[in-house]
């Protein structure tokens, strides 16, 4: 995982619990040492990243229509490309757009 996603993740946990992610939490022993307290939650957000990674069979159907839409409506240049800047940023920007519309899915019913 990258450490900006898990980072993302544990702020909003942080949040979540009430408490301010940029507060600093002094840590002592051999050498007194502070960090911010989202670095708490660091293990909660990888475990949630974690549950997040095997969609649901709606979130899979969603993602597979928006994929299959993508490609008709560009004649498959979008997913596939010819590898100019402009098709990669399309094709990033598509694959964005499928991920997000899996995890709207998913937070449906939230």
């Amino acid at each position: 995982m990258t450490d900006f996603m898990i980072e993302r993740v544990a702020r909003a946990i942080c949040l979540c619990h009430g408490d301010q992610p940029e507060r600093r939490i002094q840590e002592y022993g051999r050498t007194s040492h502070a960090y911010p307290a989202w670095e708490d939650y660091r293990k909660d957000a990888c475990t949630a990243i974690k549950a997040m990674r095997e969609p649901t069979e709606e979130m899979t159907h969603l993602g597979k229509s928006n994929a299959e839409d993508a490609y008709n409506d560009l004649h498959g240049q979008i997913l596939r490309g010819c590898g100019c800047p402009k098709c990669d940023k399309g094709s990033h920007e598509a694959f964005r757009a499928i991920w997000q519309a899996m995890i709207d899915k998913a937070l449906e019913d939230d």
